[in-house]
């Protein structure tokens, strides 16, 4: 994992409901960079997305 990926998890575990805008102002990069992060997190099997995009929350898988 590269440390935006290790960033996002750790931001993850302390709020699950962090939106990708939110996550990367906490971060520092782009939203496009965090939505590639996201989307990589899922097919490593690190995260999972419970509920709608609109109002759903990550789940992190440890």
């Amino acid at each position: 994992m590269n440390k935006t990926e290790k960033a996002v998890l750790g931001l993850l575990i302390e709020d699950s409901n962090r939106t990708a805008d939110v996550l990367a102002t906490d971060i520092g990069v782009t939203k496009r960079t965090i939505e590639r992060t996201l989307v990589s997190l899922q097919k490593k099997g690190k995260i999972e997305r419970i509920g709608s995009k609109r109002d759903g929350k990550w789940i992190v898988i440890r």
